[in-house]
């Protein structure tokens, strides 16, 4: 079993340093995993930022993340793809409890997300805000949620590969402008 850290990164290079300072040391302790950064700006943002750490920098030129979520997919070597978002931060532990998952044979596996805001929203958005960008399905961790699909993401996730994207590119181009891409694929997931 081989973990890839997918990260698709857009114009946020502070928040992908404080990213991958938390992370780097979770990779070093675990052996054969790796970590991709998807820069999906034009201008190659992240470019300097991962240069500093013990990543693989992939720069995607189509505009999307769809586009960079499915080329982070095609240039890892993983069997067990974890996506976690350039403005959000693994904590203690993180890579270790999927890769536990994915020794257990869990096939998708979703953690909880905190939201966090470069600027506090005004105060008659934040309740509305922050529940838009939460997940947190408040059950056990190992509980059984696949008919709680709607409420996921890929933002801290993890899949099997073979099991979940053996077609190899499962987000569709066609939510690239809209987004709902990653409810699409778990949506699809769920349905197989």
């Amino acid at each position: 079993m081989r973990c890839s850290v997918v990260i698709p990164a857009y114009r946020r290079p502070e928040w992908l340093a404080e990213l991958l300072t938390r992370l780097a040391p979770q990779l070093a302790a675990h052996e054969g995993s790796e970590a991709i950064v998807v820069d999906n700006d034009p201008a190659a943002s992240a470019r300097a930022v991962a240069a500093c750490f013990p990543v693989r920098y992939v720069h995607e030129a189509r505009r999307g993340v769809v586009h960079a979520r499915n080329r982070g997919i095609a240039e890892a070597a993983g069997t067990h793809i974890l996506f976690i978002d350039d403005d959000e931060v693994p904590g203690d532990g993180w890579l270790a409890a999927f890769a536990a998952d994915a020794a257990r044979g869990v096939a998708a596996s979703f953690g909880r997300v905190v939201p966090r805001f470069s600027v506090a929203p005004p105060p008659a958005l934040a309740r509305m805000l922050t529940g838009l960008y939460s997940r947190d399905l408040g059950v056990a961790s190992g509980s059984e949620i696949g008919a709680r699909w709607a409420a996921l993401g890929t933002g801290n996730s993890m899949f099997y590969r073979a099991a979940c994207f053996p077609d190899g590119a499962p987000f569709d181009p066609a939510f690239n402008a809209r987004g709902g891409e990653d409810i699409d694929m778990i949506r699809r997931l769920a349905a197989r």
